[in-house]
C-alpha cells in the first residue's frame, strides 16, 4: 500500500485565488524543514508520511491511508508547538532573518520582543542595524553567503543611556530549495558577566598597581612556601631581580642568608600561616649598610571554598621607626631623671585637675608613690596647699603662672616648714593642664629671719663696741695709774727714798705697813681686775667686728679658751644666771688646727655654753620674793672636751642639766622654735648656729638629750691636719 502511494500521489486543486495550494506551500516548508534536520539529504519514507498527512487532512486518498497518518500528523504538530513555545519562552532571544534584500526579521520570540519591540507579526518594525549597530548586517551576511555560524559581540546604548552587552551567533538556515537566504540569531545578554569581568579587570591592575606602587614590601608565596611574586619596593630594597627569588622558599631568601636562626623562623612562621594562622615577628636583617628591622606579617589567602591557596608575607621597615623610639624613649628617661633630681616638687595635671606626673621628691614629701598619685585629684595629694585648685583652674584659663610664698607645712614630728607654691599654665594643642611647683623655703625664710636678727645685732655690736671703746680710755688710765703707784711704793727706786727722807718718812716702814694691812694685795687685785676687763673689752671688740668670711688656721684650744671668757664676763649670765657657780671642767685633747672663720665659730660655741648654763635654771615663785630663777642642780657643771677623729675635730658642751624630750630633741635646730619663756629667746640661736657649722664649714652639729640627763651638743669641723706648736 505504501509501495503504490510513492508510485501515484494525488494531485490537490489550486486554491480558490488560483495560487499554489496552502498546504502545499507548508508541504515545502516541512520539506525543506526536514532537509535541514537531515543535513540535506533525501528521506522517502519522511516524504511519504508527510504527504501522506497532507491527503488525509484534505479527506482524499484511501481510507486506510487516513486510519493510518492522520495521528501521527497530529503528534508531529504537537511536537512542533511544544518546541514554539520553548522558543518563546526562552531567555535569550531568537529571531529568523532573512538577508533580503532588504534585511528583514521575519520571526522573534518573546525575548526578542522585549530587547528590540514588536515584530512584524504584531505589526512592528525592527531594524537591527540602528537598534544593534552596522556589525550585525554584516555578520548576517557573512553568515548567510558563507555558510557559517558566525559569534559577535556588541555593545549596545540603550534608550535610558545604560550600555548592554550581547553576545550573538548568526547561523545559516537554509530554505526548502536551498536558498540559504534566511539566518538564525540567538543574543544572551551579557551585561551583568561583562561587568564582572570588567570590574575583575579593573580589580586586578588596582591590585598589581597597589602591590608594586606600596611602599611595604610584599611577597606571595605558594602554600607550600614557595615564592611566586615579589613587588618592586622590594626588589629595589635589596638591590635584586625577581628572577634570583622566583621559585625559591622563604628562608633561601638572599636576606636571610648566614642568619639561621632568622631562617628556620620564617620556615616556622610560613607553616603556621599554611596552616590558617596568622604570625607577626619582627626581622632584623643585616645588610652591607647597617642592620635593618622589619615588622613582618605572614597571612593565609583562602579562595571562595575556604581553601588556602597563598600566603601573603608583609615587611615593613621599621628601622626609623625604632631608632625614634629609642631615642624618644632615652630622652623621656633624661627628663625623668632631671624631673626626679630636681629638689622641688613637680607635678603635672591635665584640664580637669588629675594628676599626669609625679616626680621622686613629691613621692618623698606625701609618701604616696607615682603610680598611685596617677589620675588622682592634685587637692587631694597635696591638701595642705587650700588654694591649689582654684590656683592651678586659673593658671589654665588666664594662661599665666600663679605663686603663693611662704605656705606653712606641719610636718608629722610638729616641725613647720615654709614652701613657695607656683603653678605654670601648659597648652598643647587643644590639650590643656599646668605643672605644679612646690620649693622648700625654709632655709630661705630662716634667712630673712636671721638677717633681721642680724641687723638687729649688729646695731646692738655697734653700740657695744662703741662702749669698749669708751670703757678702754679710763680703763687705761687705771691700769696706768695702778703701775705708778706700785712704783712709787717700791723702797728700791732711789728717787722714792729721797722724796721719802726729804719729808721726815721712813719708806721701809711704809712698805712694812702696807705688806702688814695687804694693801698691795688690794692694789695687785685692782691691777688683775683692770687686765680682765681689758681682756673683756678686747674680746667684744673683736667679736662685734663684722665677719668678712675669710678663713684662716686656728687654735681650737685658743679659740675655746676665749669663748669661756666672754662667757664668764657675760652680763645676762652673771646676773640672771650666776655663772660662777657652774663648775667649768675642761678636756682637751691635742688636735690639729682647723681652716675656719674664727667669729661664727666663735659665736656658736658662746651660743652653746650660754645655753648649757640656762639649762640649770628654772623660773620659780617664791615668797615674798615673786619670779625668781631657780636653780635646778645642786652641782651644775658642763664640761667642753676637744677631740681629734678622722676627718674632724669635735667640741663636745655637755651639761648635767634636766635634758630634753625626744620630741624636743628632734625640733631643737628649727628656726624660731625655743622652749624657753616668751621675751626670752628669739628661737634663732641653734638654728643660725647650725646654718654656719653645716652650710659655711662643711662641718656637723649634733644634739643627744634625754629627760634627767643632760644635754651634749657636738660640733664637728674638718680639719687641714697640722698641728699647733
Amino acid at each position: 500500500m505504501m509501495q503504490d502511494s510513492r508510485k501515484k500521489q494525488p494531485d490537490l486543486p489550486p486554491d480558490s485565488q488560483g495560487g499554489e495550494h496552502p498546504l502545499r506551500a507548508g508541504q515545502a516548508i516541512s520539506s525543506g524543514a526536514a532537509d535541514a534536520a537531515s543535513g540535506g539529504s533525501s528521506a522517502p519514507q519522511e516524504d511519504l508520511q508527510y504527504r501522506d498527512a497532507v491527503s488525509s487532512l484534505i479527506g482524499l486518498g484511501e481510507k486506510s491511508l487516513r486510519k493510518s497518518y492522520y495521528p501521527e500528523l497530529r503528534r508531529k504538530i504537537a511536537e512542533l508547538d511544544v518546541f514554539r513555545r520553548m522558543v518563546d519562552h526562552a531567555s535569550d532571544a531568537m529571531l529568523l532573518l532573512r538577508t533580503g534584500p532588504p534585511l528583514a526579521v521575519t520571526h522573534l520570540n518573546s525575548a526578542a520582543r522585549r530587547l528590540l519591540g514588536p515584530g512584524p507579526e504584531e505589526g512592528g518594525s525592527i531594524d537591527l542595524a540602528a537598534q544593534l549597530g552596522p556589525r550585525v548586517e554584516a555578520a548576517l551576511l557573512a553568515s548567510s553567503k558563507g555558510g557559517r555560524s558566525k559569534r559577535l559581540t556588541l555593545h549596545v546604548q540603550q534608550a535610558d543611556g545604560a550600555e548592554l552587552v550581547l553576545e550573538a551567533s548568526f547561523s545559516p538556515m537554509p530554505s526548502a530549495e536551498g536558498d540559504p537566504g534566511q539566518v538564525i540569531m540567538v543574543a544572551r545578554d551579557v551585561t551583568a558577566g561583562f561587568r564582572a569581568e570588567r570590574s575583575l579587570r579593573e580589580s586586578e591592575e588596582r591590585f598589581r598597581v597597589v602591590f608594586e606602587q606600596s611602599m611595604q614590601h610584599v611577597v606571595v608565596l605558594s602554600p607550600e612556601g614557595l615564592i611566586l611574586r615579589a613587588n618592586q619596593s622590594l626588589l629595589s630594597e635589596f638591590a635584586i631581580s625577581f628572577d634570583d627569588l622566583r621559585g625559591q622558599r622563604l628562608s633561601d631568601a638572599p636576606w636571610l642568608r648566614n642568619m639561621p636562626e632568622m631562617a628556620r623562623n620564617a620556615e616556622s612562621d610560613v607553616s603556621s600561616a599554611s596552616a590558617g594562622v596568622s604570625v607577626r615577628r619582627l626581622y632584623p636583617v643585616r645588610l652591607p649598610s647597617g642592620q635593618l628591622f622589619f615588622d613582618c606579617s605572614f597571612k593565609p589567602v583562602r579562595d571562595d571554598a575556604g581553601r588556602i591557596i597563598h600566603v601573603v608575607v608583609e615587611a615593613r621597615d621599621i628601622t626609623a621607626l625604632l631608632e625614634a623610639e629609642n631615642e624618644s624613649r632615652m630622652l623621656r628617661g633624661l627628663l625623668t631623671n632631671v624631673v626626679d633630681s630636681m629638689p622641688s616638687v613637680l607635678a603635672a595635671v591635665d584640664a580637669a585637675g588629675r594628676v599626669i606626673q609625679w616626680n621622686r621628691e613629691a613621692e618623698r614629701l606625701t609618701g604616696t608613690s607615682a603610680r598611685e598619685a596617677m589620675g588622682r585629684p592634685v587637692e587631694a595629694m597635696l591638701p595642705h596647699v587650700a588654694s591649689l585648685r582654684s590656683m592651678v583652674r586659673y593658671s589654665m584659663a588666664e594662661q599665666r603662672p600663679m605663686a603663693e610664698s611662704k605656705v606653712p607645712r606641719t610636718l608629722p614630728g610638729g616641725r613647720v616648714v615654709y614652701e613657695d607654691v607656683t603653678v605654670y599654665p601648659l597648652s598643647t594643642g587643644h590639650d590643656q593642664g599646668a605643672v605644679i611647683r612646690i620649693d622648700d623655703v625654709s632655709d630661705k625664710v630662716l634667712m630673712e629671719q636671721t638677717m633681721v636678727q642680724a641687723e638687729k645685732m649688729l646695731s646692738v655690736g655697734g653700740l657695744a663696741a662703741g662702749m669698749a671703746h669708751e670703757i678702754n680710755n679710763p680703763l687705761g688710765a687705771v691700769v696706768q695709774g695702778l703701775q705708778n703707784v706700785f712704783r712709787r711704793l717700791d723702797p728700791a727706786v732711789d728717787r722714792n727714798s729721797t722724796v721719802a727722807a726729804a719729808l721726815g718718812c721712813d719708806l721701809h716702814a711704809m712698805d712694812a705697813y702696807m705688806r702688814e694691812r695687804k694693801i698691795y694685795r688690794i692694789l695687785e687685785g685692782m691691777r688683775e681686775a683692770s687686765m680682765r676687763a681689758a681682756d673683756i673689752v678686747r674680746n667684744m671688740l673683736t667679736f662685734s667686728r663684722k665677719s668678712d668670711m675669710s678663713r684662716s688656721s686656728c687654735d681650737l684650744h685658743a679659740m675655746m679658751d676665749s669663748v669661756i671668757s666672754l662667757a664668764e664676763a657675760d652680763y645676762d649670765l652673771k646676773k640672771h644666771y650666776d655663772f660662777k657657780r657652774i663648775k667649768l671642767v675642761r678636756l682637751y685633747e691635742p688636735v690639729p688646727l682647723i681652716a675656719c672663720n674664727k667669729t661664727e665659730v666663735e659665736q656658736v660655741l658662746l651660743n652653746l655654753l650660754r645655753n648649757a648654763a640656762q639649762s640649770f635654771y628654772a623660773v620659780g615663785t617664791i615668797a615674798g620674793s615673786g619670779t625668781k630663777r631657780v636653780l635646778l642642780c645642786h652641782e651644775p657643771v658642763i664640761t667642753v672636751r676637744i677631740r681629734k677623729a678622722e676627718r674632724y675635730v669635735y667640741v663636745d658642751v655637755e651639761d648635767n642639766g634636766p635634758g630634753m624630750p625626744e620630741d624636743v630633741t628632734l625640733r631643737v635646730f628649727e628656726p624660731f622654735f625655743t622652749t624657753k619663756a616668751p621675751g626670752a629667746g628669739t628661737g634663732l640661736g641653734l638654728s643660725v648656729s647650725y646654718f654656719i657649722i653645716t652650710r659655711n664649714h662643711k662641718g656637723t652639729m649634733t644634739v643627744t638629750s634625754a629627760p634627767g640627763r643632760g644635754s651634749c651638743f657636738t660640733v664637728g669641723l674638718p680639719h687641714n691636719g697640722s698641728t699647733p706648736e
